[in-house]
């Protein structure tokens, strides 16, 4: 059986999303045009595997296939360990902290399909209790 995700159409509208989350118009989660683009893809679970090797094989170093997936923790481990490794090379303690770096980003070619695999059931399980939710709040309205 092949799992199919979410059509677009499935979702909630912003004012849909707005009225049941409690939050007014005013506060609107998406204002800007990436903020909106990435919310969606969000709530898809849509993570294009591609893109996030291309980030790992050009950008690895920087943490940049982490920031993707939303783990900016340890993006950011590996981008300052990045850093400083190449500002301490002339030391050569930078060449330890580059090696183990670089044994990381090995490890992480080999956990990319798990992370986003990941990714895409936290999503799901994030819509699925909102839909409960929203489904419980209706039976609670029709009730009264």
């Amino acid at each position: 059986m092949q799992r199919t995700s979410p059509s677009i159409d499935a979702l909630p509208s912003r004012r849909e999303y707005a009225a049941c989350s409690g939050e007014g118009l005013g506060n609107d989660p998406f204002n800007t045009a990436a903020d909106a683009h990435r919310a969606a893809r969000d709530q898809r679970g849509e993570i294009n595997r591609g893109g996030l090797s291309a980030f790992w094989f050009f950008l690895g170093t920087l943490g940049a296939h982490r920031f993707y997936l939303g783990r900016t923790g340890t993006a950011i481990v590996q981008l300052l360990m990045t850093i400083i490794g190449w500002l301490a090379v002339v030391l050569v303690v930078g060449v330890f902290i580059l090696i183990a770096l670089g044994i990381w980003l090995l490890v992480d070619a080999f956990l990319i399909l798990g992370m986003t695999q990941a990714q895409k059931d936290k999503v799901r399980q994030s819509l699925s209790m909102n839909a409960l939710m929203a489904a419980g709040a209706a039976r609670q309205d029709s009730a009264l």
